[in-house]
C-alpha cells in the first residue's frame, strides 16, 4: 500500500456507514410521514362517513316527522 492510498482505505468504509445510516433514517422519516398521511386519511375517511350517516337519519327523522303530521292533517 502507498502512502496515497491508506487515508481511502480508512474514510472510506466510515463514509459508506455513515451513508447508510443518513439514507436508512431518511427513509424511516419517509414511512413514518407516509404511514401519518394514510392514518390522518382514514381518519378524514371516517368523520366524513359519520357526518354523511348523521345527515341521513336527520333526513329520516324529519322525513318521518312529516309523514306522521300529514297522515294526522289526512285524517
Amino acid at each position: 500500500m502507498s502512502w496515497n492510498e491508506w487515508p481511502s482505505s480508512i474514510v472510506e468504509p466510515w463514509l459508506r456507514s455513515a451513508y447508510r445510516a443518513w439514507a436508512s433514517a431518511w427513509y424511516d422519516v419517509g414511512t413514518a410521514t407516509a404511514g401519518l398521511a394514510m392514518a390522518g386519511t382514514v381518519a378524514l375517511m371516517a368523520i366524513t362517513c359519520a357526518q354523511v350517516l348523521q345527515a341521513c337519519d336527520i333526513v329520516t327523522f324529519v322525513d318521518e316527522a312529516y309523514d306522521s303530521r300529514m297522515d294526522h292533517t289526512l285524517e
